[in-house]
């Protein structure tokens, strides 16, 4: 994930694998309600929201081009809040 300068000065780029039910499973645990993102769930990816933060996370399957494992599960593509 890499975020703009402008939201984390010196912010650094990281190569990682999460799969939406690893995420789900920590919102659980930290007791962070989420819930299905109808907007962003379609075809080959999901979308859930947290409340009250209002992030969104988009996940999709991989790609032919796409090194993970678990190849028939949603992987993170983008996480963002946006701005009031």
């Amino acid at each position: 994930m890499r975020l703009p300068a402008l939201v984390l000065p010196g912010s650094e780029s990281f190569e990682a694998t999460v799969v939406r039910e690893e995420l789900v499973t920590a919102l659980d645990a930290a007791a962070c309600e989420h819930h299905v993102n109808d907007t962003l769930t379609f075809g080959r990816q999901s979308g859930i929201l947290t409340s009250p933060a209002d992030v969104h996370a988009v996940f999709s399957l991989p790609g032919p081009d796409n090194s993970v494992p678990h190849r028939d599960r949603h992987h993170l593509d983008v996480m963002y809040k946006r701005a009031p």
